[in-house]
């Protein structure tokens, strides 16, 4: 009786998870079910996650495609995406009945979150950045690939012969992230 969702978008991180999670699932017994919030902020976000879909029902797994509708932010864009997507997220495994969340954060993203928040001044507990467990709404939220190189992922991506979505705003320097994400990429 076991289910548990995996937030995805259709970058290489949220697929990685999937294939993993997948073989998890299939071993023992358990329901997998997958989440896209559909922010609506890209004109490619809408298509990307029907692409996503059209993946997971090959691959036999349910899929739910959560949209975000109403007024977006003109300012701090990505912080209130992020929220709104938990808050998407949390709502869907509450009427689910599934008490348990996982995400495609790695240790790129854990080294990333402390680059930011060593420049905005956080103190010891803010520079310890993301845990591998947390609780939302009631709802845990675990990061299973925190470990992770982002190059590992698409290592497995490849071997798997896995195709992704890459998101056109990972691109846009104009946000702190992406430039502290070149940064550590090098």
């Amino acid at each position: 009786k076991e289910k548990f969702c995996v937030a995805a978008s259709g970058g290489p991180d949220s697929l990685c998870l999937i294939l993993l999670a997948n073989k998890f699932a299939k071993k023992n017994n358990f329901t997998m079910i997958v989440l896209t919030v559909d922010h609506r902020l890209r004109k490619e976000s809408t298509e990307e996650a029907i692409w996503l879909g059209k993946i997971l029902k090959k691959m036999g797994i349910k899929h739910h495609i959560l949209r975000w509708n109403g007024k977006k932010p003109s300012s701090n864009i990505m912080d209130v995406a992020r929220s709104k997507r938990y808050e998407l997220m949390t709502n869907k495994c509450a009427k689910l009945k599934v008490n348990c969340l996982l995400t495609g954060h790695h240790l790129d993203d854990q080294i990333e979150n402390f680059l930011m928040r060593l420049v905005q001044g956080s103190g010891l507990k803010g520079l310890s950045s993301m845990s591998k467990k947390t609780k939302m709404n009631k709802i845990k939220i675990l990061k299973p690939l925190l470990d992770y190189e982002k190059k590992s992922i698409l290592k497995l991506l490849a071997q798997n012969k896995q195709k992704y979505v890459e998101d056109s705003s990972n691109k846009d320097t104009g946000y702190d992230r992406i430039r502290y994400r070149k940064l550590i990429s090098g």
